[in-house]
């Protein structure tokens, strides 16, 4: 008993590899510490196993294989299909997301309401950023249309601020030069 309560202990205290050595017992005894090695390394294989799968997970190898594991057990695989499906799931709709503001489809956004917590807050974000880089682009399109028409008395009015702000900025006045020189033609 003081060689299964030295495994505890040092199993306790993380040392995970910790055996007892069947030599030290006679018959049956032996055979004892054997099985309960063999039981206490399974659930050691199963530890490593789920530790390689996050590590995968996390590396961004999102189709890693998850093995099913036996009985009561399957509750952690069924767990990391889970994980693994969630994190797939992110990863397609980003690159949905990416491919397309790529293509020039600036109204394309995530459906963040089917989405809870952490990652509901992520693709408001996302969705956040495009709509703020869409708007003023939209306005100044909208601008540069109706200049092609002639109508040079619409500026762009969006309270935009860094490279928005430029962009607003040159283009009304623009907008302001082209009206001078049709005054000026004018008279």
């Amino acid at each position: 008993t003081s060689s299964m309560h030295d495994m505890a202990i040092a199993h306790k205290d993380g040392d995970i590899e910790y055996k007892m050595d069947p030599e030290q017992f006679n018959g049956v005894y032996g055979t004892v510490v054997s099985s309960v090695n063999d039981m206490v390394f399974m659930y050691v294989g199963i530890f490593d196993s789920i530790c390689g799968l996050f590590n995968d997970l996390s590396e961004g190898n999102f189709k890693t294989e998850i093995v099913d594991l036996p009985g009561k057990s399957s509750v952690l695989s069924s767990a990391a299909k889970n994980v693994q499906k969630s994190l797939f799931d992110v990863n397609h709709e980003i690159d949905d997301l990416a491919q397309g503001a790529i293509s020039g489809n600036l109204s394309f956004r995530i459906a963040s309401e089917n989405y809870k917590g952490d990652w509901k807050t992520i693709f408001d974000g996302l969705n956040g950023v495009l709509e703020s880089i869409s708007v003023p682009i939209l306005e100044a399109s909208d601008i540069l249309l109706e200049i092609s028409k002639g109508n040079l008395r619409k500026k762009v009015v969006g309270e935009y601020e860094g490279d928005f702000l430029l962009i607003k900025n040159s283009l009304n006045k623009t907008v302001d030069e082209l009206s001078s020189y049709i005054g000026e033609i004018s008279e």
